[in-house]
């Protein structure tokens, strides 16, 4: 049997207990810009106007999925999080 290490040192309990809605926006942006490099490493041109549209593409997507996650499927909105 493996025991797990404890997870209060991962970075996903700091990012869904904060109360800084910046440090989630710029975890977010990381991952989108993590996102656009792993797309573009099997293309064999690689510049800043591919890695733009690779961005935008990912970040459409993503933020269309978010807002349907958190406000259709979850039904989530700043006045019904009870932080304690």
């Amino acid at each position: 049997m493996v025991k797990l290490p404890n997870v209060d040192f991962l970075p996903e309990h700091h990012i869904f207990s904060t109360e800084q809605p910046l440090f989630v926006i710029a975890i977010l942006c990381f991952m989108l810009a993590a996102a656009g490099f792993i797309a573009l490493r099997p293309m064999r041109q690689q510049d800043k106007y591919i890695y733009a549209k690779a961005l935008l593409a990912i970040s459409t997507g993503g933020l269309f999925t978010l807002i349907v996650v958190v406000g259709l499927v979850l039904r989530l909105s700043p006045s019904s999080i009870h932080v304690t």
